[in-house]
């Protein structure tokens, strides 16, 4: 409940035609499983739904759950970003045969952000 009354008090406060905004780590990414717990600011962890729908029951309009994709200009991080790419990918074919379900709506980058309007 403390979620819910957070992003209503956020809501209220927003201008009529204010614009809500969160990075939040996906809980939907099976490397993420450390943040759960790691300090006291990780209580819950969203996925993309759960993260559309704590904000629909704040009663936020025109909520949108995408993917946070950190950009990382270096050499390195181009791989980074490329493997992660790619395991990501394998991750969300391997997880929908599993599920029997290969359009999956899962977001399974590092981080999810939310955009919602007032």
């Amino acid at each position: 409940h403390q979620t819910i009354d957070l992003l209503i008090n956020i809501k209220n406060s927003l201008r009529s035609e204010g614009v809500f905004c969160a990075r939040v780590p996906s809980a939907s990414n099976p490397f993420n499983i450390n943040v759960f717990g790691s300090d006291f600011t990780h209580e819950f962890v969203y996925t993309a739904g759960s993260l559309a729908q704590v904000n629909k029951l704040a009663r936020f309009s025109d909520i949108k759950v995408l993917p946070f994709k950190e950009e990382n200009i270096s050499w390195h991080g181009k791989i980074t970003n490329i493997t992660q790419v790619i395991m990501f990918v394998l991750i969300k074919l391997i997880i929908g045969l599993c599920r029997n379900e290969l359009q999956s709506t899962s977001i399974y980058t590092k981080n999810i952000y939310c955009i919602c309007k007032k």
